[in-house]
């Protein structure tokens, strides 16, 4: 169909490619005549109220990242009444559209027989750095694969971009989920275990990372690590099947089987728990240095297209930074986690995010999705950086206090400064939030439900996953059970804030911070820990907690 109709301000001219949530077409813009990608919703997945509502999502997911490697998007609104009449019904009024960058071919257009390792290693570190930016702002993708990680032309070189976030997961939205999801979601050749098994509060950061394991198989050995078998069977080797051997087509440095074999572990707590820290022992294999500039070479609409990539360094999670002891990075044994990632020495990127393209009549349909950048405030983020730096060095607790007026940004900062830090590896994170009116979502219990993926769950399903997290530390011994049991009483406060079945009960305050502090020793062994309080001056058992 070659037809030309408005969605926006923008043309739209023929549809080049279909996908599980509707069809994408090539557009212009009608007055710059900027070419761009158009992804409606077609047929009766846009007139049921469940897709649309995934369709919309992806637009809030995307519209909150801004990385050099992460598609951008452009405008998002809805068909018009007149384009459904002149497509015949094909479009949906009312239905959703978002526009977007438009690319020239995907990874799995790409000629693998010529990849080299230089390129190999180049693709997958700008994979990591997108990861890591979207990871630190709450968002796992859950789709990741060949077909989803695209190449636009860009100031005539190309650039590698993640897309389609339709299945993105926020992972501030634990509370609207159930222990098991019976919907799975996904593409079952790189799909993790606990995606497989739909157990939702089990995903997270390394979610992806396995399904970049099963990513970097195909691209090295030419087929992902089970195959392309039939749905259940895939989703059984995920869970239970021994991993293959990865036997790559190309020449690979000493210890990139072994990096790629994390990946793939079956255990979540086994594989890189973020993709900095993958991305650091990736760097720190030996074998070719990398090549200034690579040239893709992909198959579409039956004709060859090359791209030149110039290989740039990643902005996100190497900026400022290089490997302490090159060669000395264990990534140990599967029951053991690798060391983690040296910390940069500043919060600042090499190269600044990109600038958005103005467009007219461009923009409105993203009002209010996007964030907010943050801008100025040099000499606040250099302290909260050194703070953070000489914590991690002395292995002390440090603290900052961030306070002025209402209104001045104090939440921002902090915000901007827990992003900041989790792309880079350098801690976990918990947040508290506190307010003249106390309730369940405030304070301390809150923050470590969040942190621990118990919010929303019944008392003997706390139970349950505390035991469940607290065995990757070993047996589950008399104290660890005590423990388990003491914080399944402080967190159940939400659904049982009589506390008619419960089994502890605290005769003094500093029983209940006891039991938080062996909690925050026992999660600062995984990776240094950083505490965001807000509106603490509200919290008087937090701050007790603090003093304590």
């Amino acid at each position: 169909m070659d037809i030309s109709l408005q969605l926006g301000a923008f043309t739209l001219l023929h549809p080049v490619g279909t996908g599980g949530m509707g069809t994408v077409w090539r557009a212009v813009h009608e007055i710059q005549n900027h070419p761009v990608a158009i992804k409606v919703m077609t047929g009766e997945r846009a007139r049921q109220q469940h897709f649309m509502n995934a369709f919309r999502e992806e637009v809030r997911a995307v519209a909150r990242l801004h990385h050099p490697n992460i598609i951008r998007i452009f405008d998002s609104g809805t068909v018009s009444r007149r384009a459904e009449d002149l497509t015949d019904g094909e479009l949906v009024a009312g239905s959703p559209y978002l526009a977007m960058e438009l690319a020239d071919f995907s990874l799995f257009e790409i000629n693998r027989d010529r990849l080299n390792w230089p390129w190999v290693r180049s693709i997958l570190m700008h994979i990591l750095d997108a990861l890591a930016h979207s990871h630190a702002r709450g968002l796992i993708h859950r789709d990741l694969k060949p077909d989803n990680v695209l190449f636009i032309s860009d100031d005539q070189n190309g650039r590698l971009k993640l897309s389609d976030f339709g299945l993105a997961h926020a992972m501030d939205t634990l509370p609207q989920l159930r222990a098991k999801d019976d919907t799975i979601s996904g593409t079952p050749r790189y799909m993790a275990p606990e995606q497989a098994t739909g157990m939702v509060r089990d995903q997270g950061p390394w979610t992806d990372l396995y399904a970049l394991g099963c990513l970097t198989h195909w691209m090295v050995a030419g087929s992902a690590p089970f195959g392309d078998d039939d749905v259940q069977t895939l989703l059984r080797r995920h869970v239970s099947a021994p991993r293959p051997p990865l036997k790559p087509r190309i020449s690979v440095p000493d210890g990139f089987k072994q990096w790629v074999r994390r990946l793939l572990a079956r255990k979540a707590n086994a594989r890189f728990r973020r993709a900095a820290d993958a991305a650091a022992a990736l760097a720190d294999l030996d074998g070719e240095s990398a090549a200034p500039q690579i040239t893709l070479t992909a198959c579409t609409d039956g004709q060859e297209v090359d791209m030149t990539i110039v290989d740039r360094q990643p902005t996100h999670i190497l900026s400022n930074a290089s490997i302490a002891h090159p060669g000395e990075l264990n990534l140990g044994e599967l029951d053991d986690q690798p060391g983690l990632p040296d910390l940069p020495a500043s919060w600042r990127y090499e190269q600044p995010p990109p600038d958005s393209i103005a467009m007219v009549g461009v923009g409105l349909g993203l009002y209010g999705l996007r964030d907010i950048p943050l801008v100025g405030r040099e000499a606040e983020r250099d302290r909260l950086w050194d703070a953070m730096t000489d914590a991690r060095h002395t292995e002390r607790p440090h603290g900052v206090v961030l306070y002025g007026p209402a209104g001045i940004g104090k939440t921002r900062l902090a915000q901007w400064f827990g992003e900041r830090a989790h792309e880079v590896g350098a801690v976990d994170i918990l947040q508290a939030s506190h307010s003249p009116i106390s309730g369940p979502s405030h304070g301390l219990g809150r923050m470590f439900a969040n942190f621990l993926g118990c919010t929303g769950l019944e008392r003997e399903q706390i139970l349950a996953r505390l035991r469940k997290y607290y065995k990757r530390f070993g047996p589950i011994d008399e104290d660890m059970l005590h423990q388990c049991l003491a914080l399944t009483e402080l967190i159940a406060t939400d659904t049982d804030p009589d506390q008619t079945n419960t089994q502890i009960r605290f005769g003094r305050p500093q029983e209940r911070y006891l039991v938080w502090k062996k909690l925050l020793q026992r999660l600062g062994e995984e990776r240094p820990l950083l505490l965001i309080l807000d509106d603490v001056h509200w919290g008087s058992d937090t701050l007790q907690f603090i003093r304590y």
